[in-house]
């Protein structure tokens, strides 16, 4: 019988389409802080609703979510290792 591709342009098609890689699609979930403000964070915090400690643990569950785990989007370059402590110190001021 035939070829399985009639012209050069479908075979080439073909080809590439056998070796990209399948896309994933991905729900990011919502993010109770996402439509805050600065303002309403430190509302939180005076209220004792946050803590610098809370948040930041929310903003790092959230960048593994995304930027490593779900959909990868590669936004963050570096995460302060030391974000934490600092935090701990800013709560105890």
């Amino acid at each position: 019988m035939g070829s399985t591709f009639t012209s050069a342009g479908g075979a080439f098609a073909a080809a590439h389409a056998e070796k990209s890689t399948p896309v994933r699609r991905f729900e990011v979930k919502s993010f109770e802080l996402d439509e805050m403000s600065i303002a309403d964070l430190q509302a939180g915090m005076r209220s004792g609703k946050y803590t610098s400690v809370a948040l930041v643990n929310k903003y790092l569950t959230r960048i593994g979510q995304i930027d490593k785990r779900g959909p990868a989007v590669n936004a963050v370059i570096e995460i302060n290792p030391d974000a934490l402590a600092i935090a701990r110190s800013l709560d105890e001021e």
